[in-house]
């Protein structure tokens, strides 16, 4: 079967082919050419890829990337970095990319000051900062974050920074900028003290759940024009003290649900927030309240209601809208600003151009999987390989799906067999159940060569190779195992009598049967009662009754062994 080592180099060769591009750059093995993260990262050149293979115990200690590599696990969840105390965990530095990991840090999981920094598909658990940018600018995508009190799960200073489809839970802050420009797009901040605080910053926040926090949902500050749109800011019974609280600025806040708060829009001293076309529902103590009686009201613009949204399922954060909700088609909409399918922009997280799935869990995935691992010559069942789609965010997605078997004669794409890349159009219905659909199915086992096969199966966004999840591979290896076969006779008897078991149908596609070893279990029980022999027959009398599971094994020259049994009964 193959190693750590092949999966990411085929991996790597797989994403090339797929875009059509030429590989760049060498791919560094950890622990395989490397002992630890930092040799390797130390041994690179910029553009070369350190992957790091999966593991059930944390690879330890500091890192300190440098300009223009990779750093890539195998998989989030199998795949750990944990730094050392009293300092962050990755550095990172100009033109570098962390994905695939989880990463646990004190102070901070990554640091960075750097520019043109990817930060993708990875989970944090930091003891300040999951992710502290104080400089430079940064992207971070389809990652986790997890906090608690009086940590910040994303801090920036100074920086530039897009954040896409990540989830931020029980931090003190969930993220907090301050002189930043800033965009954030389809991310879900729940449970923490404060949800987003934006100081001095310009930029947006967009299509986002703020849900559950205890003080402020989005808290700002001194940052004019600033634009808070099409979000859901939710308490939950007022847990969340205020929706939106505004201090000394002029932003635009509009398409946004925002209900169940203590209150609505809280606005302060001299602030003058462009409020238009939000729902403004049920917060207990106003919809539209001053700071302290400072007595300055933030101001309903036009398109402003107060009505019961109709959220599908708010109780399991299913934020959607139900068919007959006032919030569809109530929106501020331009030619160039309204929801995908060119209908008026509903309000909330699901309306407008950026609208898509929620926070980092939710993408549609694709897995690949097979019937079995170890395909023998003499099985009877199929051989099947299959996808499983994983779709929960409340919508049809559609995509071009690749599905690519490389072997050691070539890569080719299924179900054509062809060695150039091509992708079939799918739409994947939004179901809380995986579904599965089968690729390909072999009834004779002896029309696959001998050899390692390794599966891949990707989804993309529809005519791009903007993957939606992270590419899903199997591996399968054809061996020529030898056929297992035996008879008994009688198929039935009574105790002291002897039974003639019979293995001479036995065979194997390179080896004669005389050389084939056979070994014999007469319970089937783990215990192999009568040990490898080139003998095929051999003779057995039970002291027992009962049904009774005879198995055998065989074994050819090169120790690949075939298995079956057989039942007879014993009677008294």
């Amino acid at each position: 079967m193959a190693g750590y080592h092949t999966r990411a180099l085929v991996i790597t060769l797989i994403l090339s082919l797929l875009v059509g591009t030429t590989l760049m750059g060498d791919t560094l093995l950890v622990p395989d050419d490397f002992s630890t993260i930092q040799a390797a990262i130390d041994a690179s050149s910029a553009g070369d890829t350190v992957f790091v293979a999966e593991s059930e115990t944390s690879y330890k200690g500091n890192i300190e990337l440098k300009p223009g590599i990779t750093l890539e696990g195998a998989d989030a969840e199998t795949t750990t970095i944990e730094g050392d105390n009293y300092y962050h965990a990755v550095v990172m530095a100009d033109n570098t990319t962390i994905r695939g990991l989880t990463v646990m840090g004190n102070p901070s999981c990554i640091y960075s000051i750097s520019e043109g920094v990817l930060v993708e598909n990875c989970s944090f658990l930091g003891h300040y900062y999951d992710v502290q940018v104080e400089a430079g600018s940064v992207d971070i995508l389809n990652c986790e974050m997890i906090g608690a009190p009086p940590f910040i799960a994303l801090y920036c200073l100074g920086s530039i920074v897009t954040v896409e489809n990540c989830d931020i839970l029980g931090a003190y802050a969930g993220m907090k900028f301050e002189d930043c420009q800033v965009e954030v797009y389809r991310c879900v901040v729940q449970g923490t003290d404060n949800g987003i605080n934006v100081e001095s910053c310009s930029g947006s926040i967009f299509n986002s759940y703020v849900l559950d926090n205890k003080f402020d949902g989005v808290h700002l500050r001194d940052s004019d024009g600033f634009i808070v749109a099409n979000n859901v800011i939710y308490g939950s019974g007022y847990p969340l003290l205020r929706g939106v609280l505004c201090f000394d600025l002029g932003p635009i806040i509009a398409n946004n649900i925002i209900a169940d708060c203590r209150f609505g829009i809280m606005a302060g001293p001299n602030a003058a927030p462009m409020v238009l076309y939000n729902d403004v529902y049920d917060c207990a103590d106003g919809n539209y309240v001053d700071f302290y009686e400072n007595d300055f009201l933030p101001s309903p613009g036009i398109g402003e209601m107060s009505l019961d949204p109709l959220f599908a399922d708010a109780a399991n954060d299913d934020f959607t809208l139900l068919e007959g909700s006032p919030c569809i088609d109530a929106g501020y909409t331009t030619d160039s600003y309204k929801d995908a399918d060119g209908s008026a922009t509903d309000l909330g997280a699901h309306g407008g151009p950026y609208a898509g799935w929620m926070g980092q869990s939710q993408p549609p995935r694709i897995k690949v999987v097979t019937n079995r691992e170890l395909i023998g010559p003499g099985d009877e069942d199929p051989f099947v390989i299959s996808v499983i789609y994983s779709n929960t965010s409340g919508r049809t997605v559609e995509a071009d799906r690749y599905v690519a078997v490389l072997a050691d004669f070539g890569l080719f794409y299924l179900p054509w067999l062809s060695s150039e890349p091509m992708a079939q159009r799918i739409y994947i219905e939004s179901s809380q159940e995986d579904t599965t659909a089968d690729i390909l199915s072999i009834d004779d086992m002896l029309t696959i060569p001998v050899g390692e096969y390794i599966f891949y199966a990707a989804i993309a966004k529809p005519d791009t190779f903007e993957y939606y999840s992270a590419i899903s591979s199997c591996v399968v290896e054809r061996v020529n195992n030898p056929v297992a076969k035996f008879t008994v006779t009688p198929s039935s008897g009574s105790i002291g009598q002897m039974f003639e078991c019979d293995a001479s149908g036995s065979y194997d596609v390179e080896d004669p049967a005389s050389l084939l070893r056979t070994r014999w279990d007469w319970e089937n029980d783990g215990t192999w009662d009568v040990d490898w022999s080139t003998k095929k027959k051999v003779d057995h009398a039970y002291g027992t009754p009962g049904t009774k599971t005879i198995a055998l094994e065989v074994r050819d020259m090169d120790g690949y062994i075939g298995s079956t049994t057989r039942q007879i009964t014993v009677t008294e």
